[in-house]
């Protein structure tokens, strides 16, 4: 329950965001997309109009959400993840911590700056990938893998800050598991199309982001072995 406190004093916001472009994409953008779609899906363009509207719906609002109203509550259930399993010797090397009843609490502030740059590239090519929709049957689920594809690996952006990686080694990383990554950024953009409830979806990811990394510091064995230092004594109770 000590993590809902990031997602609460959010809620009001991101609920008129969501209302409101929800409205509005589908007061005025359903029937015109209704219209094209009419032409390669025939009579299940009424349904697959629906599912692309929601899919640029959730674009928008994700985009809008990550980049300006939630990232630093995104970066504090992360962060308080990794508290919460022992992990705090990573946590340090980006943000002081503080001596406090809860890994929420505890969190201080930054060192390390945690916020994901804005990529015009990266934003152009999940635009791009809005045409797949007008493939019949299966363009709505080559949309969703693509989607998958380019955002599964955004899901550990703030990992590659705390480990300090160099491009190069991220390059490899994300390489590495890239089907790991396909498949959590499909269930991601899959659970960002419920309407309103997307916003609470946006916390879960990252609470599963931050337990995935638990997995793989665990299970590679790539935190430090031997003598604790100095600042791991420090934060010795998480």
């Amino acid at each position: 329950m000590h993590l809902w406190p990031p997602f609460l004093k959010r809620i009001p916001k991101l609920l008129i965001l969501s209302t409101f472009i929800l409205t509005f994409l589908f007061t005025f953008t359903y029937l015109p997309h209704v219209a094209i779609l009419i032409l390669f899906h025939g009579p299940l363009a009424w349904v697959n109009a629906a599912f692309m509207v929601l899919n640029e719906a959730a674009m928008i609002i994700t985009f809008i959400a990550e980049n300006f109203m939630v990232e630093e509550g995104l970066v504090d259930v992360f962060d308080a993840v990794l508290l919460d399993h022992g992990l705090a010797p990573l946590v340090i090397t980006a943000r002081e911590l503080k001596d406090a009843p809860t890994s929420v609490e505890a969190l201080g502030k930054y060192t390390k700056s945690p916020y994901l740059r804005f990529s015009l590239s990266l934003t152009m090519k999940f635009i791009l990938t809005l045409p797949l929709n007008f493939i019949p049957l299966i363009g709505p689920f080559l949309y969703i893998l693509a989607q998958g594809y380019l955002s599964g690996p955004l899901a550990h952006y703030r990992y590659f800050q705390l480990k300090d990686w160099t491009p190069k080694q991220e390059k490899k990383w994300k390489r590495d598991k890239v089907w790991a990554y396909l498949g959590f950024g499909a269930t991601h953009i899959t659970l960002q199309l419920f309407p309103i409830l997307s916003i609470f979806f946006l916390f879960t990811t990252a609470c599963g982001a931050g337990l995935w990394t638990v997995e793989i510091e665990r299970r590679e064995g790539l935190l430090r072995v031997g003598e604790p230092s100095e600042e791991e004594r420090l934060c010795h109770r998480f």
